[in-house]
């Protein structure tokens, strides 16, 4: 498992890997996913869902990206985090 991850770990699996979304998040309510998406080398968060279109999407950041990993403490989430994004 991988310590630490870092912003450029993050963007250079999604260019190796042309990931353009990332869903971490499920609506508690209508349980549609959410979240980053990756296009032109600029990361945005899209926190709206079926039931919402409250939060619309903002600016964000591989280092937020590889933040959150580093921030979980959930090993399985960790896992499939790595996983997804092939490293």
């Amino acid at each position: 498992m991988i310590e630490k991850l870092t912003g450029n770990d993050i963007k250079n699996a999604v260019l190796k890997n042309n990931i353009i979304v990332w869903y971490p998040y499920r609506c508690s309510i209508c349980n549609e996913p959410y979240g980053y998406y990756f296009y032109n080398g600029i990361v945005t968060f899209n926190g709206s869902c079926g039931c919402s279109s409250a939060f619309g999407e903002r600016l964000s950041s591989y280092d937020k990206v590889a933040e959150i990993y580093n921030m979980n403490t959930d090993e399985q989430f960790r896992k499939e985090m790595l996983e997804y994004f092939k490293m």
